[in-house]
């Protein structure tokens, strides 16, 4: 092999290289950008089941006082449980993502995942 075709070899393989730490960085951009979102659903979720909460304790009241029929007591309790088991939907699933993806880096091009091996 001549040395111009040496250098050819080695700047493709460097253009490899830093073709992959680019993909790994958008694939690492991506699940963060998404555990981001999935951060502020979780936080949608919590802010509207306190509501719930508060609207279902203080319809109980109101419906011991008969200021309020069995009916809005009902609709509240109902949205109150179906607010408590929103939250607990999505966590088993994200979780189990969160922590695949922390500890692994995403190949776009054969969508696999490597684990990362700790360093020493």
């Amino acid at each position: 092999m001549s040395n111009t075709d040496l250098q050819l070899s080695l700047v493709q393989q460097e253009t490899q290289v830093y073709n992959l730490i680019t993909q790994m960085q958008i694939a690492k951009n991506a699940s963060q950008q998404n555990r981001i979102t999935n951060l502020n659903q979780m936080t949608d979720v919590d802010n509207e089941l306190k509501e719930a909460d508060r609207v279902y304790t203080l319809n109980k009241k109101l419906y011991d006082k008969k200021a309020i029929g069995l009916q809005e007591l009902k609709q509240s309790e109902n949205a109150y449980n179906y607010q408590q088991a929103k939250k607990t939907w999505p966590l088993k699933p994200l979780t189990r993502t969160l922590n695949l993806l922390n500890n692994s880096w995403y190949r776009p091009n054969n969508r696999t995942l490597v684990h990362k091996m700790p360093y020493r």
